[in-house]
């Protein structure tokens, strides 16, 4: 089902690359593109709770163990990276000034997500004791988007909008933080070998390391409590977000 899933979110990322790059994608195919991004994210997080949070089936799942019930973590890592596809086609649409948003925090943002789901996580988890790392990861993500996409699909709804302003105040030092002492881990691992892939992974994590540390605590996040504070004294933004 999450497969299925996962391979019609990629055809439909796919689609929404190519009408965004020519034109002004339809408002019916950009709702059923969000909707789709609140389902799946939805799902990961009811994954983490499943399997993590408030169960004892963690060393199953993360293990990618198909021998049993509970849903293998390749299965929510490919579902991850089919969602962030949906993102790059928002940012696109930012740059085609279809969608309101910072382009360069975009871009920077979700090219360290896909980063860490396709270079990091598969290392981390031959690492001991980094699970719990990865949960906070993708607990942060998917809580930021579950209330992000609700106020594209409802934009007329204050609470919902409010919401969305909010959330990430929390989940954004959370999981930027959770990001960067992965990246931390990961290059002090003694990874292996000396390739042209593993180069590419130092580059991604030390990235990561220098953002997250340097750049997201002097200015993404002052931006990002900025919105919220403009939100609850009602003042309106001249921008979508």
């Amino acid at each position: 089902m999450i497969d299925y899933l996962t391979n019609i979110i990629t055809i439909l990322s796919i689609t929404g690359i190519i009408l965004t790059s020519i034109a002004i994608p339809p408002p019916p195919f950009v709702a059923l593109l969000n909707s789709a991004a609140l389902l799946g994210w939805f799902i990961i997080l009811a994954f983490l709770i499943q399997t993590y949070f408030f169960t004892s089936q963690s060393h199953y799942a993360w293990s990618n163990d198909e021998s049993n019930e509970t849903i293998p973590f390749s299965t929510i890592q490919n579902l991850t990276l089919s969602l962030e596809y949906i993102a790059f086609v928002e940012v696109l649409r930012i740059y085609r000034k279809q969608l309101g948003g910072n382009f360069v925090l975009g871009i920077v943002l979700h090219c360290i997500r896909t980063g860490l789901m396709v270079l990091g996580v598969p290392r981390l988890l031959q690492l001991d004791d980094t699970t719990f790392w990865i949960a906070m990861i993708l607990a942060s993500w998917s809580i930021t988007e579950v209330s992000r996409y609700p106020m594209y699909l409802i934009s007329s709804s204050k609470v919902i909008r409010l919401v969305r302003m909010l959330v990430p105040v929390v989940t954004f030092p959370i999981g930027a933080g959770s990001e960067a002492y992965v990246s931390y881990l990961l290059l002090t691992s003694g990874g292996g070998g000396d390739g042209m892939l593993e180069w590419i992974a130092k580059i991604v994590f030390g990235s990561t390391l220098l953002i997250n540390t340097m750049l997201g605590p002097s200015m993404a996040y002052p931006a990002i409590v900025k919105k919220a504070l403009k939100e609850l004294s009602g003042k309106k933004s001249t921008k979508k977000n």
